[in-house]
């Protein structure tokens, strides 16, 4: 983000400095580049990875502890594509952090929700990719291949791999049970049930 952008500052009510303090920095509008050349209106700037290493929105504790940050982009939206998008400290030393792209919970080397305890061990990893959980498939990667996470280019494609296949062939098992086929078998008779009728006053 742009640390030259003021700072949008909020207090309690009471504004006493008791109270834990937010900083919100907005990101700047990006200046006319030869597109909006002619009177356009200029573009807004958003999240570009590398640039922005800073969270946009930070909320402190009363004794000035970071308590939690988030990485916005221009929309507003949670996103941060190099690294976690939320993160919560907590008073033990323990810390939360989400990642996030385009406010939706991704991340393709390793867990996007990971819980670490105050020591460095994990408590609890999820793992997401594009909004859909799939922590199961990915413990089940790391068991096959023995590999550790962060993942490297290598791991995260095979990873992907490994999603797509079983997503797929999870809509596929849907798409044939037992429910589809109930619900087709309903319908044929619904439509034969006045012919088969039809014919019997007939021949009666």
């Amino acid at each position: 983000m742009d640390r030259n952008s003021s700072p949008i500052s909020a207090r309690g009510r009471d504004g006493g400095p008791g109270n834990g303090t937010i900083l919100y920095f907005p990101l700047r509008e990006r200046p006319a580049g030869p597109r909006e050349a002619g009177g356009g209106a200029p573009r807004p700037e958003r999240y570009v990875a590398g640039r922005h290493h800073e969270p946009s929105l930070a909320v402190y504790r009363p004794d000035g502890s970071l308590k939690s940050a988030w990485w916005l982009d221009i929309d507003g939206l949670v996103h941060r594509p190099d690294g976690p998008a939320y993160v919560r400290h907590d008073p033990d030393g323990s810390r939360v952090e989400h990642w996030y792209l385009r406010h939706r919970l991704h991340r393709t080397s390793g867990p996007a929700i990971v819980e670490w305890a105050g020591d460095g061990s994990v408590r609890r990893a999820q793992w997401w990719v594009a909004g859909r959980e799939v922590t199961e498939i990915a413990e089940e990667f790391l068991d096959d291949t023995e590999v550790a996470w962060p993942l490297d280019a290598t791991g995260e494609t095979s990873f992907l791999r490994r999603c797509v296949c079983a997503l797929r062939d999870n809509l596929r098992d849907d798409a044939v049970g037992p429910k589809p086929i109930v619900t087709g078998v309903c319908l044929t008779s619904l439509f034969w049930l006045p012919v088969i009728l039809t014919v019997v006053l007939l021949w009666a």
